[in-house]
């Protein structure tokens, strides 16, 4: 479990002052961080959405919950209950530098969800008839927004051959291994002849559509029905 991982935790506190027991910070989370992504807020006990904002302001008239979500101590999912980053490969391009070659890949975020920081892209050589070699392993340090994209790129100061395969895989430890939960692995791993690759920029890909806002319309307060007679006494 990372800091701001993209991937939900529970952070309790507790301490033995009035009973005995554990004390200190205590940190639930699934191991494989298959737990919904959810806001990173819980202000107090009786949390219930409406009653914060995403950035600790309290608002001065507070939306019932009821209106927002049929729950009241329950979160929000962020992007759907199956919500989930999917990492991308692909956009490879060489330029010569001194004594070597420049490649770069571009790492994109298909998916419903922004991806957490330092995810690791391998770049891969495979020579024409044989074995593939990892050529480095480098860290994607910012977090991708779904929709977006960044650029990684390595020198290679090694003889490349034009038949050779470059390859570049996203979430890979250079073991072929990934850590981070996804919608699809299928397309984290691209490649190209060495021969085939060139300067040429790559066309980025059109921004994400905005998404049609929904009216919520709230629903009229509970009434409660009093008998007459309670009311005469």
């Amino acid at each position: 479990m990372e800091r701001a991982d993209g991937n939900a935790e529970i952070v309790n506190v507790s301490n033995n002052f009035f009973i005995h027991g554990d004390t200190g910070v205590t940190v639930f989370g699934d191991a494989d961080d298959h737990w919904v992504p959810t806001r990173a807020i819980w202000n107090q006990h009786s949390y219930h959405v409406t009653n914060v904002l995403d950035d600790g302001r309290i608002p001065r008239f507070e939306t019932p919950s009821w209106v927002v979500q049929n729950g009241y101590r329950i979160n929000v999912a962020s992007g759907g209950s199956d919500a989930a980053p999917d990492l991308t490969a692909g956009g490879l391009r060489k330029s010569e530098v001194d004594g070597g070659w420049l490649v770069s890949a571009r790492i994109g975020n298909a998916g419903a969800v922004t991806t957490p920081p330092n995810i690791r892209i391998a770049f891969l050589h495979e020579p024409a008839g044989g074995s593939t070699e990892v050529l480095e392993v480098v860290r994607l340090r910012e977090r991708l927004a779904p929709g977006r994209w960044a650029d990684v790129e390595i020198t290679i100061d090694t003889p490349i051959e034009a038949d050779d395969v470059i390859s570049v895989s996203a979430d890979d430890d250079g073991t072929g291994s990934s850590a981070n939960h996804e919608c699809g692995e299928a397309n984290n791993l691209h490649g190209e002849r060495f021969g085939d690759l060139t300067a040429d920029p790559v066309p980025s890909p059109p921004a994400p559509a905005t998404a049609v806002p929904t009216k919520v319309i709230p629903r009229e307060p509970f009434k409660v029905f009093v008998p007459k007679a309670w009311k005469e006494g």
